[in-house]
């Protein structure tokens, strides 16, 4: 291992440097701007830094890489770039702003910005990956994705005006965690967990003006369910659809968190047994006008929603657009459930409808 430090200047070529610098090397990036044509792979344990370091994609692409820093060896580190991936000149080529696939594990992306790529800002795949003060804007995928990774973490991030979601964790993650992080104005979700996820929690985090939902959890038909997601301590607002949808999401627990202004339910649960709504405050959903949505709305769609436990929420709602209920609970025949000690006011109907 060559432990080596290494110092790179705009203009140098920058793959060489990597290449001679060797495994576990630190690379400095001075002050500047960095052009490039395509991207950069770092080898195993190389720890790549910038201050004031500003890279930016070219008007034409070198299609041998897919990710500006293209992680494929273990032990990365990637921290304090500004990251432009100039995508309204970009037909084809680099995909990411920082791509790490499953063989590059322990990847840890510290305080980057990245915005306007061509696909997604950053993408982990391998396990352990640390996304972590990252921002994300402007990208016509996600902000944020991990696919397929355990115990990985998005930490004190800000995803703003992506087009699809703001932070996705996808595919088979297994105990990954999103904490203190802030999307806004993303086209499709705030966060989205999706397929055969399990043991993902989301804590401390705000989800604003979602063009979906706030926060998704849900299965496609072809893949197993998304099992336990502990959504807690967070803030769901103005979303265009629902606060939070469960689809094929069993055993989901939501607490200690506000949902509000959602134009659609509050919280949407279908097809997801067992799933706990506790201490949380919703107000002021359904703001579809005329529209009849419910604070918490609980039914069976193709498969049981049984087992839901409802209890300790404040349902609130004033002014002229208003929840119709506060809790609907329509599971099947044979379903069971819990709710008691929720306080419901200023709802148009009966509070609490549990019969079809």
């Amino acid at each position: 291992m060559s432990h080596a430090r290494t110092t790179v200047s705009p203009g140098d070529d920058i793959q060489a440097v990597l290449d001679r610098a060797g495994p576990e090397a630190t690379v400095n990036f001075e002050e500047g701007i960095y052009r490039t044509r395509g991207g950069w792979s770092p080898h195993e344990g190389q720890e790549l830094t910038g201050q004031n370091v500003y890279i930016c994609l070219q008007d034409q692409t070198n299609a041998e890489f897919q990710g500006i820093f293209d992680c494929t060896r273990p032990r990365i580190t990637i921290e304090a770039f500004t990251i432009d991936g100039n995508r309204e000149n970009q037909d084809s080529g680099v995909m990411y702003g920082v791509r790490g696939v499953e063989d590059a594990t322990n990847l840890t992306i510290r305080e980057v910005t990245v915005r306007d790529i061509r696909g997604i800002g950053i993408h982990c795949q391998g396990n352990r990956s640390r996304v972590i003060g990252v921002k994300t804007t402007h990208c016509s995928e996600d902000g944020t994705k991990l696919q397929g990774v355990r115990d990985g973490l998005v930490r004190d991030g800000i995803c703003t005006e992506n087009r699809w979601n703001g932070v996705a964790v996808t595919n088979g993650c297994r105990d990954c965690r999103i904490l203190q992080t802030t999307t806004r104005s993303n086209g499709e979700n705030g966060a989205l967990v999706l397929n055969n996820c399990q043991g993902i929690t989301i804590n401390h985090c705000t989800f604003a003006s979602s063009g979906y939902h706030g926060i998704a959890v849900e299965s496609d038909e072809e893949f197993r369910p998304c099992h336990k997601t502990v959504i807690q301590n967070s803030v769901i607002e103005g979303s265009e659809y629902n606060g939070v949808f469960l689809r094929r999401a069993p055993e989901t627990r939501l607490h200690e968190s506000t949902v509000r202004h959602s134009d659609e339910h509050g919280v949407s649960i279908v097809s997801s047994p067992r799933c706990r709504i506790k201490d949380s405050r919703l107000r002021n959903n359904s703001q579809q006008k005329d529209a009849g949505y419910n604070g918490i709305d609980v039914r069976t769609g193709a498969g049981s929603s049984t087992g839901a436990v409802i209890t300790g929420n404040w349902i609130i709602e004033s002014g002229e657009r208003r929840c119709r209920h506060g809790i609907v609970m329509l599971p099947d025949s044979q379903g069971t459930y819990t709710i008691q000690n929720n306080q419901i006011r200023g709802v148009r109907d009966e509070p609490i409808v549990t019969s079809p």
